[in-house]
């Protein structure tokens, strides 16, 4: 056998193994029919992908737009509706609407407090409402209502308060308007479930009650206004002041009033502290101001708790009469209320004896004092006493109280007594020893 014939063989049996690999390539496949099981997925470490949820609205996501619409609305559900006129644009009373305010809260959970606002309509016997409001991410909670307890007559748009203190309760003070000119003041507490009238009081004025900081402690302090605006009328313009306090302590609102000092407390603090209220107890406010604040030099760093109040209290006044002070409608009285003896003496000064102790002079004739004679004789009376107690060198004081008792009876002994009391006292006052000549005449 030849070298080309071996060579042949070799070339023919390797075109036959390639011919027979090419046999054994695969064929394209056609999909699996229903009766076929598709090939299962090679496993990942990574979760199949899930349909992702529209987020849940949270009480957060609540506009406060929102709020005042949805809340005003549930709250006015509850009020029978004042009807309108069809035949003219005339008003007609009635609560109109709800004022939506967001609250401050210990837990952080968002709650609402809404408020009606208008004039009540009596014939539907409406009552101004408070309630308190949480969101659950779908509907609106009412957690609380009330009627607020002096059924004041008119709420404004403004008119509620939170009150920030320490404590996991909601306080709330809302100032509303009742009858003709007077005011009224309540004040709130939310423990979460119920709404609690903490304090309900009214006054002849608006404006009574007030939320300030009045010892600059960064808690709200209530102020509650009993002042007494019928001194003789209404409009008359003569006011005497009288406040009730109530401060933050012990996780509530606790009435704070002049406080002395014990013996334990440094000598000459204890006795300004002390004389301080003694002039304020009678109604003398710039000295009360005067004594304290001696005191509250020697305790330049507040570390008497007791002299801070002290002072916040005795100051309280002093503002309140000085702003009387400008439109007093009888400045003798406003002074003296003030403790201001000799500036209300400067108002008898322009006038002669004879016109000062004659009941139908110029001091009563031409004043808002007409007519309401005794009420000026006792209110001369009853402060000018103390007055003279706590200071009995006060020389104004009892030429004052010596006038007013002229006005009841201008035949009381005690009349020349006090004005030669005050002649002792000021034996340079023209004024004393003239009266005391007129009123000796026989």
């Amino acid at each position: 056998m030849t070298i080309k014939q071996i060579y042949t063989i070799i070339i023919t049996i390797l075109l036959i193994i390639h011919l027979a690999g090419c046999g054994n390539s695969p064929q394209p496949t056609s999909p699996p029919t229903k009766s076929e099981s598709a090939p299962l997925p090679t496993p990942t470490n990574e979760p199949p992908p899930t349909e992702t949820p529209e987020p849940t609205p949270t009480p957060m996501q609540i506009s406060v737009e929102q709020a005042q619409t949805e809340i005003s609305a549930l709250l006015m559900a509850e009020i029978p509706v004042s009807p309108t006129s069809e035949s003219d644009e005339k008003y007609v009373m009635g609560i109109e609407g709800a004022i939506v305010t967001p609250l401050k809260t210990a837990q952080g959970q968002p709650l609402w407090a809404a408020n009606t606002y208008g004039m009540t309509n009596f014939d539907l016997e409406q009552a101004h409402q408070i309630g308190i409001y949480s969101h659950d991410g779908e509907t609106w909670q009412t957690l609380a209502q009330t009627a607020l307890e002096n059924q004041p007559t008119m709420l404004g748009e403004e008119t509620m308060t939170q009150l920030e203190v320490p404590s996991d309760d909601i306080w709330l003070a809302i100032d509303s308007f009742t009858g003709a000119h007077s005011g009224c003041f309540d004040v709130l507490r939310f423990d979460g479930q119920t709404l609690h009238t903490e304090h309900a009081m009214c006054s002849g004025s608006p404006g009574a009650g007030a939320v300030t900081d009045l010892n600059e402690d960064s808690l709200p302090e209530i102020i509650l206004n009993f002042n007494e605006y019928y001194v003789f009328c209404y409009a008359c313009g003569v006011v005497y002041s009288q406040y009730e306090v109530l401060r933050w302590h012990e996780n509530t609102y606790q009435p704070v009033r002049f406080e002395q000092l014990d013996d334990t407390a440094d000598l000459t603090l204890r006795e300004l502290n002390n004389q301080a209220i003694i002039y304020a107890e009678a109604d003398l406010w710039q000295d009360a101001l005067a004594t304290i604040q001696e005191a509250l030099v020697l305790d330049p760093d507040g570390e008497n708790d007791t002299i801070i109040w002290n002072n916040a209290l005795i100051q309280l006044y002093v503002d309140d009469y000085r702003n009387y002070e400008e439109y007093s409608g009888y400045p003798i009285l406003t002074y003296s209320f003030a403790g201001k003896y000799d500036k209300a003496l400067e108002q008898l000064r322009p006038y002669n004896p004879e016109e000062i102790f004659d009941p139908e002079g110029p001091l009563i004739a031409d004043s808002p004092a007409a007519g309401w004679e005794e009420y000026l004789s006792e209110w001369l009376v009853t402060t000018t006493t103390p007055a003279i107690e706590a200071k009995p060198d006060l020389a104004p004081a009892y030429f004052l109280r010596a006038w007013g008792n002229y006005l009841v009876d201008p035949t009381n002994p005690a009349i020349v007594a006090d004005i030669q009391e005050a002649i002792t006292l000021a034996p340079d006052e023209t004024l004393y020893q003239e009266s005391l000549t007129h009123l000796n005449q026989p």
